[in-house]
């Protein structure tokens, strides 16, 4: 026996400390596999009651269905009265243009024309709607820059009358505002 055995680990003392801690190890494996398996069958008994829940049908109550149904007469109603008001307004002729726009455009051989075939009268209500419109930008052509005007603007109504007025006539080109424009349509 040597001076420092007493520091060496006693053979038996360790071989029970490493199967108590072995033992204890096995322990904690099996509390967690039963606390997985527990966890496992409360989702199952949560899915099932899920799936369950939703193929029984939910009783309403008769208050309830008498609301639904009280709607679904009011939906119907509305959309009937849409659908009359769609076809009167299909039967309905449009409205003839008022005075002042047939005036406007009227009678185009009457009066001096210029080259472009516009009356003074026309030319004048053009020169008007450009002057009070804001220019909203301008295009560049081959042609030369054309300016645009915000819809909705006198302008911009007064050029589609002037197209309108071109392609009913049935002409390929015409002038406003002094520019020469297609009839084209893509």
């Amino acid at each position: 026996m040597g001076i420092f055995d007493f520091l060496k680990p006693d053979k038996e003392k360790t071989n029970a400390r490493k199967k108590a801690a072995s033992s204890a190890a096995a322990a904690r494996r099996e509390a967690l596999a039963e606390k997985e398996k527990v966890r496992k069958a409360k989702l199952a008994a949560q899915k099932k009651a899920r799936t369950d829940k939703k193929a029984t049908p939910k009783s309403t109550p008769a208050s309830t269905r008498a609301r639904i149904a009280e709607k679904e007469k009011v939906r119907k109603a509305k959309l009937a009265t849409q659908k009359k008001a769609r076809t009167d307004k299909k039967a309905t002729p449009k409205p003839k243009a008022t005075a002042k726009k047939q005036s406007q455009y009227a009678n185009l051989d009457k009066g001096t024309k210029d080259a472009a075939g516009l009356t003074k009268g026309q030319k004048a209500s053009t020169r008007k709607a450009v002057s009070v419109s804001k220019s909203t930008g301008t295009v560049k052509t081959k042609g030369g820059d054309y300016k645009t005007f915000a819809k909705g603007s006198k302008a911009s109504g007064n050029f589609r009358e002037a197209f309108a007025l071109a392609k009913k006539k049935g002409g390929k080109t015409f002038t406003w505002n002094g520019k020469k424009y297609s009839t084209k349509t893509k």
